[in-house]
C-alpha cells in the first residue's frame, strides 16, 4: 500500500534527517580536531578510543546519506518498494556501512577499555552477521521483512556498547558522568534506530492504522537525535578529560580484577583513548 505523506510530514522528516546529519557533522569536526591535536603532541597516530568513535560517526554519517537517498528519492516511504532493486541494494548498503562502524568501535573499545578481554569476539560477530545481510537475497517483500529483523540481532550484539560504558561509570571518577552520558545516548539512539524495524510497523500499522508508519518514523528520528546529542556531549566530554590526563579510577583494582576476572589493572591508566 502506497504511504502518502503530507506536505508538511514529508518536510518535517526531511528536515530532522538533515539535522541529524549535521549533528554528526559537527560531532566528527570535533573529533577530528581532537585526533589531529594529539597526533601533531605524539608525533604519531595512535589507533585509540577517539579513533574508534570518529570511525564510527563517519559510517553514521554515510549510512545516513544512503538511508536520505533510499527514503526520499527512491521509495518515498512506500513499504511496497523496498524490496525492489535498486532500492535494497542501497538498503542493504547502508545497513553494511552503519554495522562496520559499530563493529570497529566495539573491536577498539574492548582494545583500548578492557584489554582485549573479549578478543574482539562481539566485532568479529556483528561484522559476519553485516555481510550475511548484505549478500541474502532479496526477491520479494517477505525476504526484505526477513532481513530487516535479522538486523536486530546485529543491534542485539551491540549493546555491549552501553554495557562498556555503564560498568566504567560505575564508580565515581571524572569518567562517571561522561561515561553515563555515552551508555544512556546509545540506549537512546539504538532504541530510535531499531523502531522503524520493518515486522514491527507492519504490527503497528495493523493495529492503528498507517499513520502509526508516520508516527513511528518521526519518534524514530526525534529520538536519535536526542541519543546523539547525548552521545556527543558525553564524547567530548570524555575526550577533554583524557586530553587533560585525569585518573581514571573506574577501572577495577588487581584485587578487583582478579576476582572479577577481568584485565589486571596498573598504575598507568588502563584506557588508551588519546586519539
Amino acid at each position: 500500500m502506497m504511504l502518502s505523506l503530507t506536505t508538511l510530514e514529508y518536510d518535517l522528516f526531511l528536515g530532522l534527517t538533515f539535522a541529524l546529519v549535521a549533528v554528526k557533522g559537527a560531532l566528527i569536526a570535533f573529533l577530528s580536531k581532537k585526533a589531529h591535536d594529539k597526533i601533531k603532541e605524539t608525533g604519531k597516530f595512535t589507533f585509540g578510543f577517539v579513533f574508534g568513535v570518529l570511525f564510527l560517526v563517519i559510517c553514521l554519517v554515510i549510512s545516513r546519506v544512503i538511508y536520505m537517498y533510499f527514503d526520499f528519492v527512491l521509495t518515498n516511504f512506500d513499504p511496497s518498494t523496498y524490496y525492489l532493486f535498486p532500492n535494497v541494494f542501497y538498503w542493504k548498503l547502508a545497513t553494511l556501512v552503519a554495522t562496520i562502524g559499530y563493529a570497529v568501535f566495539i573491536y577498539v573499545t574492548d582494545l583500548r577499555v578492557f584489554k582485549f578481554k573479549f578478543k574482539g569476539i562481539f566485532a568479529y560477530l556483528i561484522g559476519v552477521l553485516a555481510v550475511i545481510l548484505f549478500v541474502y537475497p532479496v526477491n520479494q517483500k517477505s525476504d526484505f521483512d526477513f532481513i530487516s529483523t535479522f538486523a536486530l540481532v546485529a543491534d542485539i550484539i551491540a549493546v555491549i556498547i552501553p554495557i562498556f560504558f555503564i560498568y566504567m561509570g560505575r564508580k565515581r571518577s571524572p569518567y562517571q558522568v561522561p561515561s553515563m552520558l555515552i551508555a544512556i545516548g546509545v540506549i537512546i539512539y539504538a532504541i530510535g534506530a531499531n523502531i522503524t524495524t520493518e515486522s514491527l510497523i507492519v504490527a503497528l500499522v495493523s493495529i492503528f492504522g498507517d499513520t502509526a508508519r508516520i508516527t513511528v518514523y518521526l519518534i524514530s528520528l526525534i529520538l536519535k537525535m536526542a541519543g546523539l546529542i547525548m552521545f556527543a556531549y558525553g564524547v567530548s566530554n570524555f575526550a577533554v578529560k583524557f586530553s587533560g590526563g585525569a585518573p581514571i579510577t573506574s577501572i577495577p583494582s588487581n584485587r578487583e580484577s582478579s576476582q572479577l576476572k577481568l584485565p589486571r589493572s596498573s598504575t598507568q591508566p588502563a584506557i588508551n583513548a588519546s586519539s
